[in-house]
């Protein structure tokens, strides 16, 4: 037996010294492309499927591989705060909170394509997403959809006359939208009164009456930590009083309406 192993091995050795052939670099090239081909397609059933990789996926997978070298941290943190702007509004999947109605849902869908499940958030107040957009419809107020907002606020607001009649004070509708982290928003009219109006379900809004915008003094957001920032009025409220342009026969007349 050991015999026999002997020889086995005497001859694999002298085997290494043995010239190898020239390598054939043409049936390389051709090993190479029926090879790529192969990894290119995936067969499913009786079809063929082609899943070639498309540039950007490969640009994208070697920049990865580059900042996972040194600044992998950073990037998946810089990747990570890019929130939606729905993102804190747990109004928008209360199962609590009841449905739009019919009516309504209309208005939502003079707004675009797509499913949306909007929630009564409020009296009149009607909030949804679309995708990655924020959407609502007030009733007696407006409606839209938006991709951003100022901070945690959406601010909006109304000037008009009580009862639609010419001769009524000036009135605003001051409402508006807010994440979970706001407790409340204070506003301060320049006869130095300040209201707080509480933010529940994402949603608050309160009717300044004998007051135009040009009243709103002060805003300050109140969040449930106790911070506070401010709101610059004159951002979202124009000071100039509403103009009424009158076309009569004799030309046109632009009317400075004053309480």
């Amino acid at each position: 037996m050991t015999s026999i192993l002997d020889r086995v091995l005497t001859d694999r050795f002298a085997r290494l010294h043995e010239e190898l052939p020239q390598a054939d670099f043409a049936d390389v090239r051709r090993r190479a492309r029926r090879l790529s081909c192969h990894r290119a397609t995936a067969t499913v059933g009786r079809g063929r499927l082609t899943w070639r990789l498309p540039t950007r996926v490969v640009l994208v997978a070697a920049v990865i591989a580059i900042a996972a070298v040194g600044t992998a941290t950073a990037f998946a943190v810089h990747a990570l705060t890019q929130s939606p702007v729905t993102q804190g509004f747990s109004a928008l999947d209360d199962p609590s909170l009841p449905p739009a109605p019919a009516p309504v849902m209309r208005q939502f869908s003079y707004f675009g394509a797509g499913d949306i499940e909007p929630k009564e958030v409020g009296h009149g107040m009607y909030l949804g997403q679309r995708g990655g957009a924020l959407c609502a419809v007030v009733i007696h107020g407006f409606g839209g959809c938006t991709s951003q907002i100022d901070g945690d606020i959406w601010l909006q607001g109304d000037e008009g006359r009580e009862y639609d009649a010419e001769t009524a004070p000036f009135q605003v509708h001051f409402y508006g939208f807010a994440r979970d982290n706001v407790a409340e928003i204070r506003v301060t009219t320049t006869e130095g009164t300040t209201v707080a109006l509480p933010v529940v379900h994402n949603a608050f809004q309160t009717t300044f009456r004998n007051t135009m915008f040009a009243d709103i003094a002060a805003i300050k957001v109140v969040y449930s930590t106790g911070q506070t920032t401010s709101l610059d009025p004159r951002k979202y409220y124009p000071v100039a009083p509403p103009t009424l342009t009158l076309i009569t026969p004799t030309g046109t007349t632009t009317v400075t309406q004053t309480n």
